[in-house]
Order: C-alpha cells, then sequence, then structure tokens
C-alpha cells in the first residue's frame, strides 16, 4: 500500500510542476515543443516507479576493435563474393574463396586471396583472370591440394 501512496504522490507533484510550467510557456511553436516535452516528463515519471528509479538511456558499451572486426569481416566477405562472381561470369563453376583484410586509418590491405578451383581448370588462367579483371593477386590452389 506503500508503494501506491509513494507512486501517487509522485505522480501529483509531477503534474503539478508541469501543469506550472505549461502555463508559462509561450504558445507558438517552441511551445508546442516544450508541451511534448513534458509530455514525455510525465510518461517517463509513470514508468519509473516500476523499474525501480533503473532508466538508463546510456548506449551499450561498444569496442572500436568490435566495430573493426565487424568492418574487416563485411570487406572480405564483399572482396569474396566479388571474386566469385567474377569467376562464374568467366564460365569457372565449383570455384571457393577465401579474402582476409585488415583496415588501418579507412584504408583497406588485402591480406591473402586464396581461391580454391576443380581439377579440370588451369591455375594460371584463374589467377590472370583475377588479376587482369579485378586487378588483385590471388593464391590459386586446386581443391584438396
Amino acid at each position: 500500500m506503500n508503494f501506491v501512496k509513494e507512486w501517487i504522490f509522485g505522480t501529483y507533484i509531477t503534474l503539478i510542476v508541469c501543469v506550472v510550467i505549461s502555463l508559462l510557456l509561450p504558445s507558438g511553436v517552441i511551445g508546442k515543443y516544450g508541451r511534448v516535452i513534458l509530455s514525455l516528463f510525465i510518461f517517463v515519471s509513470f514508468l519509473i516507479p516500476f523499474t525501480d528509479g533503473d532508466i538508463s538511456f546510456a548506449f551499450p558499451d561498444m569496442q572500436i576493435s568490435d566495430v573493426e572486426e565487424q568492418e574487416e569481416d563485411t570487406y572480405s566477405s564483399l572482396i569474396s563474393a566479388k571474386v566469385k562472381s567474377s569467376l562464374e561470369n568467366a564460365g569457372y563453376d565449383g570455384v571457393n574463396v577465401d579474402c582476409s583484410v585488415t583496415l588501418v586509418d579507412e584504408e583497406i590491405t588485402i591480406n591473402s586471396l586464396t581461391v580454391s578451383i576443380p581439377d579440370e581448370y588451369s591455375k594460371d588462367e584463374v589467377k590472370s583472370l583475377i588479376y587482369d579483371s579485378l586487378g588483385l593477386a590471388a593464391e590459386v590452389y586446386y581443391i584438396g591440394e
């Protein structure tokens, strides 16, 4: 019962303060924004008792290294997909592409680009196709090698 009394008292105090502030606001556009902010304040005051006062508007902690790793994975996937697409467009089916990149000062460095091909294709032809069409030096292996 004490909880309900405290909640009602807090709500009344909030409403009284908001009404007084609302009467002091101008009637123009700024007044409308002020009333919206007061409405949000009233809404939050209704919710605070149910959250034990533990409302946090802070963003979750994210390390810069986590973001960089996600960016590196994204760039690796994009480069791998582009190489595989180029090879499939040239008629090379069943290829596997693996790429590893590093992101330093907003610059992408390709650490390794490995392409695995079936035995019926020539390593040199695949390597030259990747270099001629995309300008990337790749290590080409036969599948299972």
